[in-house]
């Protein structure tokens, strides 16, 4: 599993630019991957609330 989760970051990295597709696992992990935002169930439905200024 480790070397699939590795292989997928590594994917995404290439998809994403090519400043990540030179990038180690742990910069495609904090600058892709991670997303400043909190889930809100409201309604029995799971919503992800972003900032307001996040790009």
């Amino acid at each position: 599993m480790a070397v699939t989760a590795y292989n997928l970051i590594r994917a995404a990295g290439t998809l994403a630019s090519t400043f990540h597709a030179k990038a180690r696992t742990g910069t495609i992990r904090r600058r892709l991957i991670t997303v400043p935002a909190r889930m809100a169930t409201r309604a029995r439905t799971l919503t992800l609330q972003l900032p307001q200024r996040w790009c």
